[in-house]
């Protein structure tokens, strides 16, 4: 099985809007906003899983959840 660009086998590449949407647990508006860039392949709208993973990083990176603020408050 060859490698792709990204490090993917070619079957697990791309992602449907419902896998995101899942992985991510995101909401449709945010992905029809464009924070995520898709493609529209025949009938179905697909994503690069590479940029999926690169926008899983960026939003844990900024993502502040109740346990460290009332954690850092003590």
């Amino acid at each position: 099985m060859a490698l792709r660009q990204a490090g993917y086998c070619e079957r697990c590449e791309w992602m449907t809007a419902e896998q995101v949407l899942r992985y991510l647990m995101i909401s449709r508006r945010t992905l029809d906003r464009r924070a995520i860039p898709c493609t529209k392949l025949g009938s179905s709208v697909r994503c690069h899983r590479a940029d999926v993973e690169s926008y899983k990083r960026r939003t844990q990176q900024r993502k502040t959840t109740w346990l460290y603020l009332s954690q850092s408050g003590t």
